[in-house]
């Protein structure tokens, strides 16, 4: 299945169904990837972050902006607790995966 909006392809095991017109995913469940890209990653470009009593928001960059920062198109990453953590040892990853299954298919 093809983001548009976000420039990436999807491959998944589950069958996509024939109405399905959009995806959901939670904030949260991005997993992070350092190194070489992943199938269902989107590169990570940071737009900009909110530091939060007990999370950082992350605002990702689709990669079909071509740099542009408007709220309506940026992706949105929450990371807490022992996530954080790793980001703080690792560093910020190359890429975001999208888990399986925490793909919703949306008609």
């Amino acid at each position: 299945m093809e983001l548009t909006d976000w420039g990436i392809v999807l491959n998944t095991k589950r069958t996509i169904p024939e109405d399905t017109r959009y995806i959901g995913y939670r904030a949260h469940h991005f997993e992070p990837v350092w190194g070489d890209r992943e199938d269902n990653c989107l590169r990570f470009d940071l737009a900009r972050f909110d530091e939060l009593p007990f999370e950082y928001n992350y605002y990702i960059r689709p990669e079909t902006t071509g740099g542009t920062d408007s709220d309506e198109k940026l992706i949105y990453w929450f990371v807490q607790g022992e996530e954080q953590e790793q980001l703080v040892k690792k560093g910020m990853p190359n890429y975001l995966r999208l888990n399986e299954e925490g793909i919703l298919f949306l008609k």
